[in-house]
């Protein structure tokens, strides 16, 4: 029925998702996925279901499409995924029919994502919406802190890989103890740099 009702969505659409091409486009590892999420939208059919980057978006927005889901947004990363090894040549191409369906929004965090996306997408009319990353600055409290000591802390949690730049954050805490030993820094976070990240910092203190 899942297999039936994908055709009938890509048959119509694109000659290249016909129903017997669908089973090779996924790895099995992303197959079991798949069918895994189909059934627990089927059991919960939510009004709304909201997914982060690419795979997550490919399968919210074709399993949502067979069963009905009234909104579905789909919220894309910094940078389009051609820009990394793991980019699958299907993700275009899916991307478009998706959005040519009117419950279904793409959304990123930043005006420059959003154009990267539109840019690549081929999208007229803007079509990627902007919604920030939540936090009111309007109404951020303008009162000073009366706390006793003069330490700021500065955080930063993130994934620790290239695109996050994390040297950055390094490099300015730097310059920052430079001028003042009032400033602390933390960091979280797991990725394939974090030894590297972890050397770095170690040399620089």
């Amino acid at each position: 029925q899942i297999l039936t009702g994908l055709q009938f969505f890509y048959g119509k659409k694109y000659k290249i998702f016909s129903e017997n091409n669908f089973l090779k486009i996924f790895n099995n590892h992303e197959k079991i996925l798949f069918f895994k999420f189909y059934e627990i939208l089927k059991s919960f059919k939510p009004y709304v279901v909201h997914s982060f980057l690419e795979f997550p978006n490919i399968i919210n927005g074709i399993c949502g499409l067979n069963i009905g889901i009234k909104k579905i947004i789909l919220s894309t990363r910094n940078v389009p995924p051609y820009n990394f090894i793991w980019h699958k040549y299907y993700f275009k191409n899916i991307y478009k029919f998706l959005l040519k369906n009117k419950n279904i929004l793409l959304v990123n965090n930043s005006r420059k994502g959003a154009a990267e996306y539109n840019k690549w997408l081929e999208l007229k009319n803007n079509k990627t919406q902007v919604t920030y990353n939540i936090f009111d600055f309007k109404n951020l409290s303008k009162k000073k802190n009366k706390r006793d000591n003069k330490k700021i802390f500065v955080g930063m949690v993130s994934r620790l890989s290239a695109e996050k730049n994390i040297n950055y954050f390094i490099m300015i805490a730097n310059e920052l103890l430079k001028e003042s030993k009032h400033y602390h820094f933390k960091l979280y976070g797991e990725g394939d740099l974090k030894n590297i990240d972890i050397n770095k910092i170690e040399k620089l203190n």
